[in-house]
């Protein structure tokens, strides 16, 4: 009887410990003020991503210290309140905490002539939405997203590289 149990149970402890992944991108009618991300289970942005944590890191386009690492700063961060395992989220507006999580820093006013990196920590694979505020004709504040091969060309950085998330 083990032997005919044994396939099913290796294929269910494999399912079990396989980390699902979860999606994000900004929103398209956000606001350079009030960035609006999507998150979902899918491609297509249904179902819920189960989040522990939103840090939102920033730092000047062009670095005015050699020293890339420490021009990076957290914006905003959202930890878990007590006893929450974790919040399944469909939407996140900026400086707006969702329901079981709470602001650990910030949130700060978004800055134009900065990059950001929005990071949801998840129960999988965490995704990262990139993007930038400028000035277009140099009085309107505009709200940008960046692709990854965008990100690294702007920051010169490997997403890995650009802040500690633990």
């Amino acid at each position: 009887m083990l032997r005919k149990a044994l396939p099913f149970l290796l294929a269910l402890t494999w399912m079990l410990s396989c980390d699902q992944l979860f999606y994000a991108q900004l929103k398209e009618d956000s606001s350079p003020e009030q960035p609006v991300f999507q998150t979902g289970s899918n491609p297509d942005f249904s179902g819920q991503a189960l989040v522990h944590r939103v840090s939102v890191f920033g730092r000047p386009r062009t670095p005015t210290s050699p020293d890339t690492a420490r021009s990076w700063r957290t914006f905003w961060e959202l930890a878990l309140d007590s006893g929450v395992r974790h919040v399944g989220l469909r939407e996140v507006t900026y400086g707006l905490a969702p329901v079981g999580l709470h602001p650990v820093v910030g949130p700060e006013s978004l800055r134009a002539g900065y990059v950001y990196s929005c990071h949801f920590a998840c129960s999988g694979l965490s995704p990262t939405v990139y993007f930038e505020i400028a000035l277009d004709r140099k009085t309107i504040r505009v709200i940008r997203p960046l692709h990854a091969e965008q990100w690294q060309h702007v920051t010169g950085l490997r997403d890995s590289d650009a802040v500690d998330r633990n």
